[in-house]
């Protein structure tokens, strides 16, 4: 039996690899850049510790940095054995693979598919979504079939409610997949793989208000069934290490009412000076009961 779940998170204002880019519609690592916030990804998980030039790794905001790496941890029971898995390379743990777990990560679908407000309709990043719909991304069924077929059934060169369309959330959104099929003997701690896929779209709004110092991240969870049907008391956790200029100073704190964490200065920085930003990452929802 598979089971999926969906997390969604949002950061506000939210060693390094050399990753090839081959578009910003397909390739193995892309960067969102809304407003003054820049931030890189790529699509095994890992978030902000990503180098593409010429901004290169780092989650900046404004020029300046405030994010050195962030992703997630998993854990749970299988068959009454406790696993857990995650992706934190400030501690070095990458247990993630791109696609899912019946392809080989290097197959080019494995992607990152981008999404933009102007891509015109039914053009070359709506058919791209058809590979990102059969490796379980969403997408609107307008004439409600079940199938995501991006045609112009009215011929009048726009979209229209009985036409199917992407999972374009906001003014930009990139899309991939990737499972925990890291082998244990590989990873830092070791944790046998649970054929676990996760589903990651990351999206943004460019904004005068406060959405435009917002980058929502939201995950799918499936459990793929091929090392147990159930996958019992599984936690989802945010990480980060951040790094709001000069890391030796930073601050943190938790708000619990918004089940969020935070980080700032309360002083002068010695690498951003007196324009020091905050940021936050905030658990929106979980999964469904």
């Amino acid at each position: 039996m598979q089971k999926t779940l969906t997390i969604v998170i949002c950061a506000v204002l939210f060693v390094f690899p050399f990753y090839e880019l081959s578009s910003q519609n397909i390739g193995n690592a892309a960067y969102i850049e809304v407003n003054k916030i820049y931030l890189p990804f790529d699509n095994k998980g890992i978030i902000a510790d990503v180098n593409i030039p010429p901004n290169g790794s780092y989650g900046q905001f404004a020029g300046g940095y405030f994010l050195y790496s962030s992703g997630f941890w998993l854990s749970g029971y299988s068959n009454d054995s406790l696993w857990a898995n995650g992706v934190a390379t400030a501690s070095l743990v990458e247990d993630y693979l791109a696609g899912t777990v019946s392809m080989s990560p290097n197959d080019p679908k494995a992607s990152i598919y981008r999404l933009s407000e102007t891509d015109p309709p039914f053009g070359q990043s709506w058919q791209d979504w058809i590979d990102a719909v059969e490796l379980g991304a969403n997408f609107y069924d307008g004439d409600g079939d079940g199938v995501y077929n991006p045609v112009d059934l009215n011929g009048n060169n726009q979209w229209d409610p009985n036409e199917d369309k992407p999972d374009l959330l906001l003014d930009e959104t990139y899309w991939c997949v990737f499972n925990d099929g890291i082998p244990a003997g590989q990873r830092r701690w070791d944790s046998e793989p649970q054929g676990i896929e996760l589903r990651q779209t990351i999206f943004a709004q460019s904004s005068p208000n406060e959405l435009g110092n917002i980058v929502f991240i939201r995950y799918r969870i499936k459990n793929t069934g091929i090392v147990a049907d159930t996958l019992k008391d599984v936690y989802f956790s945010m990480w980060a290490d951040e790094d709001v200029g000069y890391h030796g100073d930073d601050l943190y704190g938790c708000d619990t009412l918004r089940q969020g964490v935070f980080f700032y200065n309360d002083s002068t920085d010695s690498v951003l000076g007196d324009s020091v930003p905050s940021f936050m990452m905030d658990m929106l929802t979980g999964p469904y009961a």
